[in-house]
């Protein structure tokens, strides 16, 4: 398993980075956000798609006479311009939320393995008669045994499902 020396953050930093954070969303406040409805009705660009796009984006101007009048070639052209810039924004932040989750989880991880080699202390500390174990352990033991519910998923892996780059 991965081991760096992972810390917690000092409360100025996790304040500058939630600054940055709100920063970043106000740049990108033209963002939507879709149900999950509307986002299965939309046709979805994909790296099998994206150079279908790029094609009829690009010869919509030299054969604009085949088009209806109605027709906006440049509107096509500054959506497809728009998916690019956020395609590259996207993988940025993937990257960035992959690095936060897997550093979470780590230190989850971590904590756990400390709180388990606690929790069995408590339990032989119980089982030795040792004063107050037996309190600290029925303590303990509700919140040990509660476990991951029943159907419970991986946040992180449906995230990455709903995407709209699928």
């Amino acid at each position: 398993m991965y081991r760096k020396n992972i810390k917690p953050v000092t409360d100025k930093e996790l304040t500058s980075v939630k600054a940055l954070l709100q920063e970043l969303k106000d740049k990108l406040a033209f963002t939507i956000n879709l149900t999950p409805e509307e986002r299965k009705q939309l046709y979805k660009v994909d790296e099998r798609r994206v150079s279908f796009v790029e094609n009829a984006c690009r010869e919509m101007e030299t054969n604009s006479s085949i088009l209806p009048g109605f027709f906006n070639v440049q509107s096509a052209k500054d959506d497809l311009k728009l998916y690019q810039q956020l395609k590259e924004i996207e993988v940025q932040l993937e990257q960035l939320l992959d690095s936060v989750y897997d550093t979470r989880v780590q230190a989850g991880h971590r904590a756990m393995q400390a709180s388990r080699l606690f929790y069995n202390s408590v339990q032989q500390a119980k089982a030795s008669g040792v004063v107050g174990a037996d309190s600290l352990h029925q303590l303990l033991k509700q919140h040990y045994n509660v476990g991951r519910p029943a159907g419970s998923v991986n946040k992180k892996k449906i995230s990455k499902e709903n995407s709209i780059t699928q």
